[in-house]
């Protein structure tokens, strides 16, 4: 049976949970704990989250500028168009930069990442006004060779698309912890993927879909594979499995 978190939003249950799930309330449900995880692991996860994401929008920022500034035929609003990626691309990476920072308090080891997905949707609801929710089945345990910290990235990656760009009022995660592997679903009911959208494996020459890319090599790099796709009426479905 799942446990049906409510981080923020209705107390009611999502149609998606079903009635064997359990709705509670925020922090009822899962402990926390005041030990911080080992220093190796977070500064890995620091470095991941700098090489993968800050680093990232700060290329497609350069790669833009330089585009801008060497192409004589481009006309006034085609520059200033140019600029305008520019400032979003850095917008995009000072946002990432405050994540990676709220993401430094340290959590317990074993549930570490469960109670790490919990403060995310906390923060997220906060800044934005979406309800989360979070439906966890099997039981929390940690994953061998960095697994915890690729899906909690998958997760980070995620949640940031669907701030910026789905347009979304709510947004439901599940941890499925199974047998022989775990696997995140991240499902919101935004405007789904755009007309024509195709995932690529790695970022496009203008900079965009890093985030998708990013998340494909977390999971790959890890034995796992993930899954994007649009929802039936709206919305878009992030699907990261991973061996346990």
């Amino acid at each position: 049976m799942g446990v049906l978190t409510n981080v923020a939003g209705s107390p009611q249950a999502s149609p998606r949970a079903g009635d064997a799930r359990r709705v509670v309330r925020s922090g009822s449900a899962l402990r926390h704990d005041a030990r911080p995880v080992h220093a190796r692991a977070e500064r890995q996860r620091i470095a991941s989250a700098l090489h993968d994401d800050v680093s990232s929008l700060l290329f497609a920022a350069s790669a833009a500028a330089q585009h801008a500034g060497h192409d004589a035929e481009l006309s006034a609003e085609e520059l200033r168009a140019a600029l305008r990626r520019v400032g979003d691309h850095v917008r995009e990476a000072s946002d990432r930069l405050r994540a990676v920072l709220r993401g430094c308090a340290p959590v317990d080891a074993v549930d570490g990442l469960v109670a790490a997905v919990r403060r995310d949707l906390l923060d997220l609801t906060g800044r934005t006004g979406i309800a989360t929710r979070l439906v966890l089945h099997g039981t929390a345990r940690p994953l061998a060779d960095g697994g915890d910290t690729a899906l909690l990235g998958c997760l980070r990656l995620s949640l940031f698309n669907v701030e910026r760009h789905a347009q979304a009022r709510e947004v439901e995660i599940t941890l499925r912890y199974e047998a022989h592997e775990v696997v995140l679903e991240i499902v919101d009911d935004g405007s789904g993927l755009p007309s024509g959208f195709v995932p690529a494996a790695v970022p496009r020459t203008d900079g965009t879909g890093w985030g998708w890319s990013s998340v494909l090599r977390r999971a790959e790099q890890r034995g796992g594979h993930a899954e994007l796709l649009a929802v039936p009426g709206g919305g878009t479905r992030v699907c990261v499995h991973l061996p346990a």
